[in-house]
Parts: structure tokens; sequence; C-alpha cells
């Protein structure tokens, strides 16, 4: 067993777990194949299928733009949305289609206001990208009601259907029903979709079919062709069609200085305590000997003081000694 054929063996291990370990790998060596491998070995096996991943991993990023021509289908949907924080702006996106009919991401920009020029901006570069008119006049672009890129009618009043309706079995009888925006003032029409009796006693009344005012998801037609399409298989990276653009090369790996920091950075939140909050272990330190809040048993009330003791202390002669000895002073006559 060498360590080319081992990194053949752990390649699959080190997919699922990129922080395999050495000790691991012999592990595994000793349980499955009822071998010891050598810690150099099993740190050359693991060098080599790192090295092997990224090579692969970086190849992956040069078929970018095949995979992109493979599985775009041909329409493109515009949108763009506020930045609600602390500097503010506009973001513009542009998603696609995949084999899949999933949502595909095609391009964003963030732009300091939405106008003509912004998006003049964002619609050429990502037309250029996109490998020209040639592709993008096949493509159906579909927009969210921007002012720029649609142009909005305005319906005047005086050309609107709105037909006050009474109900004889409704607390409130009179309902208004405006045919041409699909509304009625119960809401029945606006929730459900469907048409509700005071819109359909309008329609009667204007000599109008309320099939034609059934939004098409509910139409049999529509649900029959829901059903029709098929997931077409996408063709082997062997058979991609090969694209004149330059490769794209992943992200250069940054190593920070240091050991890698495992734990969770605290917000700021998580950092203050006090009484009310959960600290480190998640209970609140309380004193081991009365079990209240606040001190410790260093300070607990509870806790007996130390008395002070006269041990050291210089013992008092007694009177006996005090007289013995004055009276071995006196001198002799």
């Amino acid at each position: 067993m060498n360590a080319k054929w081992l990194s053949q063996e752990i390649d699959k291990s080190l997919i699922d777990n990129p922080n395999l370990k050495v000790q691991d790998i012999r592990s595994k060596a000793l349980r499955k194949w009822n071998t010891n491998v050598s810690i150099s070995k099993a740190r050359r096996a693991k060098l080599i299928a790192s090295r092997q991943l990224e090579v692969d991993y970086k190849e992956q990023f040069k078929m970018m733009y095949d995979y992109g021509h493979e599985v775009l289908r041909p329409i493109v949907c515009l949108d763009g949305c506020f930045m609600k924080g602390q500097f503010k702006g506009e973001v513009f996106t542009a998603v696609g289609r995949d084999p899949n009919e999933q949502m595909l991401p095609l391009a964003y920009a963030v732009v300091e206001v939405e106008n003509k020029e912004t998006w003049t901006w964002f619609l050429q570069i990502l037309i250029e990208h996109l490998r020209g008119n040639e592709v993008c006049g096949r493509c159906t672009w579909m927009s969210d009601q921007q002012k720029v890129l649609v142009k909005i009618a305005l319906h005047s009043w005086s050309a609107r259907k709105i037909f006050e309706v009474s109900h004889s079995s409704a607390i409130d009888n009179k309902f208004k029903v405006d045919l041409d925006t699909h509304d009625c003032s119960c809401r029945k029409w606006l929730i459900s979709g469907i048409p509700c009796c005071h819109a359909i006693a309008a329609m009667n009344y204007s000599s109008l079919d309320a099939e034609d005012f059934i939004p098409t998801c509910f139409r049999r037609s529509t649900y029959e062709e829901v059903y029709a399409s098929i997931i077409y298989p996408v063709n082997g990276h062997l058979l991609w069609e090969r694209t004149p653009y330059h490769d794209v090369l992943p992200p250069i790996k940054r190593k920070l200085p240091g050991r890698p920091k495992k734990k969770r950075r605290l917000e700021a939140w998580e950092l203050t305590k006090d009484d009310t909050q959960m600290h480190v272990g998640g209970h609140i330190k309380k004193c081991s000997i009365c079990r209240q809040r606040g001190h410790n048993k260093n300070n607990c009330p509870l806790c007996p003081q130390p008395t002070e003791t006269t041990e050291n202390q210089p013992s008092q002669p007694s009177p006996s000694t005090q007289s013995s000895g004055s009276s071995q002073e006196q001198p002799s006559t």
C-alpha cells in the first residue's frame, strides 16, 4: 500500500469532510484493510488527494461558460430591489432558467439609483457576457414592470366598467364591482381568483361571458400543458460545445496567520453579563453555600468568619514566678 493508492481511496472521504485528520486515515486503513499506516504515509496521501481535488475544482471553473451554454434556457428575467442597510442603493438582477425549470442566477449589480442610464449599463454588460445579440435576440425577456423597461398603460376612469351590485341576503347589500381590474368589494374575487356572484351579475348585465374572466391557471388546457413537458437530459461534459472565452479561475485561497478559530464570534449583546442573562455553561452562577445569586462562597454571609487565635501572643508571667525572680535578684548582705 503506497501513498498514491491510498489517496485514491480517501478522495471521497475528503470531499465529504475537508477537515479529515491524519489519524482518521490511519484508523480507516487499519479497520478496512487491516494495515498499519505510518503517520508520514497518511500525511502524504492526504496531500496528494487534496491537490487532486484542487485540480478538479479548477477544471470545473474552466468549464463554467460551457456549462452555461449547455443548460441556459432562452428566457431572462430582470428585476430590481432596494437596499435597506446603512448604505442605500438598488440591486439589479438577471435570472434565467435551467433544464429543470429552476432559477439560475446570471448577473447582479449594485447601483445608486434606478434610471435609464443604470439599466442601459447593466443590460449592455449582460448582453456582452451572453455572447451578444446572436444569443440575446433569441431570448425572451421578462421584467417586473420597471418604468424604463416597459410602457405602462393608464386606463381612464370613463372607460372602466364599474358597477354597483345589490345583494339582498348580505348585511352590506351593496358591492362595487370593477370588471377591468377584476376586483369586487367583497374581496372573494381577489382572494380566490374566481369571479364572485356579484361579478357574474355584472357580467350578465353587460352581456359578457364569465369564462373569459377565469384565470388561465384554472383552465384545463393549462393543467395539461403543465404536465406535458419533460425534463430534458443534459449532455456530459465531453459533449459540451467549447466556448471561446477565457478560462475562469477559482478565487485565491487566503491562509490567515495563526491557528484557525473554531469558536463562533460572539455578538456585542452576548458579551454583557448580568443577573438576567445566562452565563457560560447555560446557567447563572450562584453561591455554593446558600445557593443565592450576586456573590460567591468567599463573600457569603452564612460562611463563618475566622476568629483571632492567641497562640502567637506572649503569655503573662504568673505571680509566683515574678516573686521568685525578684527574690533571687536581691543582693546578699
